[in-house]
Parts: structure tokens; sequence; C-alpha cells
């Protein structure tokens, strides 16, 4: 299952505060699979081995790496 797919099915409403991703490595799988012109989130926890393949990914849809929480987690 994508993860617009999960969303849809969880009933998640079109606008997320936080979202917290921890996938063991498949984040950027993950990501992809999110309809982002469906949905607006406006922060992703995510723990990432490759933060920067997650940062090209992400950047041109706007977000920004805000900071490094722990270890691999990036805000």
């Amino acid at each position: 299952m994508t993860m617009t797919e999960v969303l849809n099915r969880a009933r998640a409403p079109k606008e997320i505060d936080f979202l917290s991703l921890d996938v063991e490595g498949a984040e950027l799988v993950v990501l992809k699979g999110g309809d982002f012109s469906d949905r607006a989130i406006h922060w992703i926890l995510a723990e990432s081995r490759g933060l920067a393949r997650t940062s090209t990914f992400l950047e041109p849809m706007g977000y920004k790496l805000y900071s490094q929480v722990s270890g691999n987690d990036y805000l």
C-alpha cells in the first residue's frame, strides 16, 4: 500500500500537522507513495540514513531541513 492509500483508509485529514516516519530505510519509497498535492503535511520527522536523497525529494515541494533531532532523526 502507498502512503496515500494508508492515509485514505485511515480517513486522515487533508491537513496534517505532524507526520513521524520510521520505516527502517524505506523512507524514500514511502514518501514517493504520497500525494503531496492532495494533503498538506506541515512537519515531517523522518528517521533517515539517506538524508541527501530524502532532502532532494522533499525540497522541490517546499520542505527544508529544520533540525537533526537525534542520531538519524530529522525534522
